[in-house]
C-alpha cells in the first residue's frame, strides 16, 4: 500500500470510530439517567479524533521518503564513527611515508674562512724566507651529498674546495678541489634487511591493518543502518496492523449497533464492543512509541550533527523487505568469510609482520662483512703557474745556466674552474676499496629477539586458527538462523490464513447466533497477533540474512568504501 493510502486508510478508520462510538443507539436512551451520562462520557473519551506522526509529518511536509541505499550513502557521508575511524589509515599512511623518508637525498654546505697570523722566530728560516712573521688566509666551501640505498649501502658524493693564500706560497692564491665517491655496502648483516628495511616494511603492514579496520568498521556501521531501517519498517507495519485490527473492531461495532436497533442483540453488546474499539485504537496509538525510537535510531545511524535538519524529519522508508528464494551454501559461505573477514585479513598480515621480524633477527646474528669503495679525483690551480720542461723521455730540460728549464702552464694557471677541469678528466685520482669484519661472540641479544618473533609467529598462528573456526561457527548460525526464520515466516503465513479464515467463519456463526460477541472480538485480536507475527518473522528473517552478509563480509562495496574515504 501506498503513503496516501495508508494516511487515508489511517484517517477513515479514526474518523469511523469517532462517529460510531459516538452513536448512541435508541434502546440504550432508555438505560438509567446516569447510566447514559457514563456512556456518553465513556464514548466521547473514546472518540477523541488522534493523528498519527506520520499524517502529522505528511501534513507539515516535514516527511521525507528515503530509501535503504540512500540512508547508508548519509551514514557514509555523515557518521560521526566512520569520521574518527578514517584518521587512523591516514596517520598510518604519513608513519610509511615518514619512514621511507630514510632514502631521501641529503645534502650538507660547509663554509668556512681562516685567517692566521704568527712570528717566525727561527733565525734560519727568517734568512731563507727572508719574512718574520707568517701570515695566511683561506676560504673553503665544501658539498656532500648522501643517500640511503635499498640495498642496505650508503652513497657519498663530496665536493671539497679551498683558496688558500700566504705569505710563504710561490703562487698567490692557490686554488685546490677535490671531489669524493664513496660507496659502502654489507655483504653479510644488514645486506637483505636491515632496521631501516625493516621499519618500512612494518609501516606497509600496519598502514594496511589500518585499511581493514577501517572497512570493518564501516561494515558495522552499515550493518546498523540496515537493521534500524528494517526495525522502523517493522514499527511502522506494526501499526498498520493495528490500523488494521481497529478498522474490524468499528465494523463490529457498527453492526453490532444495527442488530441492536431491530432488537435482536443485548444493549450490553454494544458496551463491550466500544471498549473493544477504544483499545485497538490504543494500540495504534501505543505502536507509535516504537516508531518514535526506531526512527531516532535510524537518525542517530546516519547523522553525528545534531543541528542536521533531518532531526526535524519523519524518515518514510520506501523499501520492502525482499528475501532471496537461496542463500549461498554452507561451504560457499564458509570459504567466502575466509577471504574477506576483516579479522582473518589482518591476522595474515600479523603474520607477515612476524615473517619480517624473523627475518631481520636472524640476519642480525650474521657477521658484520662491509665493503667500502672509495674514489677521489682532484686538482690545483693557481696564478702564472710554471711547470718544468720536458725532453722527449719526460726528464727536465737544463738551461744554458745549469738550471732546469720552466714554463707557463695553462693546465695549472687560472682559479677553480681549472681544478674542476682536472677533477671531471680525472687527471689526478686517488682511489682504495676497504673490506670491514666484526664477529659478536655469543650475540645472545640478537638470539633472544629472534626466538621471541618466533614465539610471537607461533602465537599468531594459533590464533589464526581459533579465529577461523570462530568464523566458521558464526557463518554456521547465521545460516541455521535463516533456515529456522524461513520456516517461522511460513508457520506465521499459514498461521495468518488460517486466522483469516476463522474470522470470517465466527462472522457467520455470529450472524446466524451461533457465536457470542465476544468469540469474535477475540478472534479479530487472535488475526491482529498472527499478523504481528508474520510481519516479525519476515522483518527476523531479513536481518538473518544482513548478519550472514555482515559474517561474510559482503555488506561494503568498493563504492561504498570510496565515499567513506573521501567525505
Amino acid at each position: 500500500m501506498s503513503r496516501s493510502g495508508f494516511i487515508q486508510q489511517t484517517i477513515a478508520i479514526i474518523v469511523v470510530a469517532a462517529l460510531v462510538l459516538a452513536y448512541v443507539p435508541p434502546v440504550q436512551a432508555q438505560a438509567e439517567p446516569q447510566a447514559q451520562a457514563q456512556a456518553e462520557a465513556a464514548a466521547a473519551d473514546t472518540s477523541m479524533l488522534y493523528t498519527t506522526i506520520l499524517e502529522r509529518a505528511v501534513k507539515d511536509g516535514k516527511a521525507r521518503d528515503l530509501r535503504l541505499n540512500d540512508c547508508i550513502d548519509l551514514a557514509l557521508r555523515q557518521n560521526l564513527d566512520i569520521e574518527i575511524n578514517r584518521y587512523q589509515p591516514l596517520i598510518r599512511n604519513e608513519s610509511l611515508l615518514a619512514a621511507n623518508g630514510v632514502y631521501d637525498y641529503s645534502v650538507n654546505v660547509d663554509g668556512t674562512y681562516t685567517n692566521s697570523e704568527a712570528p717566525i722566530t727561527d733565525i734560519l728560516r727568517q734568512e731563507v724566507l727572508g719574512i718574520t712573521e707568517f701570515k695566511s688566509s683561506s676560504y673553503d666551501l665544501n658539498f656532500t651529498f648522501n643517500r640511503y640505498l635499498p640495498t642496505g649501502g650508503t652513497a657519498t658524493l663530496g665536493f671539497l674546495n679551498s683558496r688558500d693564500s700566504s705569505n710563504t706560497n710561490l703562487y698567490n692564491p692557490t686554488y685546490t678541489g677535490r671531489m669524493n665517491v664513496q660507496f659502502v655496502q654489507p655483504l653479510w648483516k644488514n645486506r637483505s634487511i636491515d632496521s631501516n628495511r625493516r621499519t618500512i616494511q612494518l609501516a606497509d603492514k600496519d598502514k594496511a591493518i589500518s585499511e581493514i579496520d577501517f572497512e570493518n568498521r564501516v561494515s558495522g556501521i552499515i550493518k546498523t543502518v540496515e537493521d534500524t531501517y528494517w526495525d522502523l519498517v517493522n514499527a511502522i507495519e506494526q501499526q498498520r496492523i493495528q490500523i488494521q485490527s481497529a478498522e474490524l473492531a468499528i465494523i463490529q461495532l457498527r453492526d453490532n449497533q444495527k442488530r441492536v436497533e431491530i432488537g435482536t442483540l443485548a444493549p450490553i453488546v454494544i458496551t463491550q464492543t466500544r471498549a473493544e474499539v477504544a483499545q485497538s485504537i490504543q494500540r495504534v496509538i501505543s505502536a507509535e512509541a516504537s516508531i518514535i525510537q526506531a526512527e531516532n535510531s535510524l537518525k542517530n545511524a546516519i547523522t553525528s550533527d545534531p543541528n542536521d535538519p533531518i532531526w526535524d524529519t519523519f524518515l518514510i522508508p520506501v523499501d520492502k523487505p525482499e528475501i532471496p528464494s537461496e542463500v549461498a551454501s554452507l561451504d560457499q559461505a564458509v570459504e567466502q568469510a575466509f577471504k574477506n573477514r576483516p579479522e582473518i585479513r589482518s591476522l595474515n598480515l600479523e603474520l607477515e609482520k612476524d615473517d619480517i621480524d624473523i627475518r631481520y633477527y636472524n640476519n642480525q646474528t650474521k657477521p658484520k662483512f662491509d665493503f667500502t669503495a672509495t674514489l677521489g679525483p682532484n686538482g690545483a690551480a693557481g696564478p702564472n703557474v710554471k711547470v718544468a720542461v720536458l725532453d722527449e723521455n719526460g726528464n727536465p730540460v737544463i738551461g744554458p745556466d745549469g738550471q732546469p728549464l720552466y714554463e707557463d702552464s695553462d693546465k695549472f694557471t687560472g682559479r677553480l674552474n681549472k681544478v674542476y677541469s682536472q677533477i671531471f678528466s680525472f687527471d689526478y685520482t686517488d682511489w682504495s676499496v676497504r673490506f670491514n669484519f666484526q664477529y659478536i661472540f655469543g650475540n645472545d641479544a640478537a638470539k633472544a629477539a629472534l626466538a621471541t618473533a618466533r614465539l610471537g609467529k607461533d602465537l599468531n598462528l594459533s590464533t589464526l586458527k581459533q579465529t577461523f573456526q570462530g568464523v566458521r561457527v558464526e557463518v554456521l548460525n547465521a545460516i541455521q538462523t535463516i533456515e529456522v526464520n524461513r520456516k517461522s515466516l511460513y508457520s506465521a503465513t499459514i498461521a495468518r490464513q488460517f486466522q483469516e479464515e476463522q474470522l470470517t467463519g465466527q462472522n457467520k456463526r455470529f450472524q446466524a447466533g451461533l457465536a457470542t460477541n465476544f468469540e469474535v472480538l477475540q478472534t479479530q485480536r487472535d488475526l491482529a497477533t498472527a499478523r504481528a507475527a508474520e510481519l516479525s518473522s519476515l522483518i527476523n528473517l531479513k536481518k538473518s540474512i544482513v548478519a550472514l552478509n555482515k559474517s561474510t563480509f559482503t555488506l561494503l562495496t568498493q563504492n561504498q568504501l570510496e565515499v567513506a574515504l573521501t567525505r
